[in-house]
């Protein structure tokens, strides 16, 4: 029972050693790293803007109706469904990286891709000023003609 005491303790002291591993002087105080014009008790605010169309969300599935109406798919379509899409609106406010989620297997959903992929319209994702690449989902539903 000795020898497991002594184990226990002989390891307690190689953890309490190798806890942090900052080997910190005892000449650093907190009004050294410590910034004297900010203040420590309020959070920070970060501005986050999501991406968007830059004519507003009923004009971008105009703009879609518009012109899925006019292509041959959608004329030969006989269906109701819908389409959901996933694309990526880059920081030059570009379509990227389009992809079909779930479709309706009879070309409409490949003419929606080609349409959403040719929209340069959005205005980017924004973290604190900072454009950034970002993905949006879409759920565009189509009526039989």
């Amino acid at each position: 029972m000795k020898n497991i005491f002594l184990l226990i303790a002989f390891l307690c002291t190689f953890g309490l050693a190798a806890q942090t591993g900052f080997q910190g002087k005892s000449t650093d105080t907190k009004s050294k790293v410590k910034d004297p014009n900010r203040s420590y008790n309020q959070n920070y605010i970060v501005k986050n803007n999501e991406a968007f169309y830059k004519f507003g969300e009923d004009s971008l599935y105009k703009y879609i109706y518009n012109e899925l109406y006019a292509s041959p798919e959608f004329l030969a379509n006989t269906q109701d469904g819908h389409v959901l899409i996933s694309f990526e609106v880059n920081y030059d406010t570009k379509v990227i990286n389009s992809a079909i989620i779930e479709g309706m297997d009879n070309g409409v959903d490949l003419a929606v891709k080609r349409i959403v992929a040719g929209i340069k319209d959005f205005v980017p994702a924004q973290q604190n000023g900072i454009d950034y690449r970002s993905e949006i989902i879409m759920d565009i539903p189509i009526k039989a003609r």
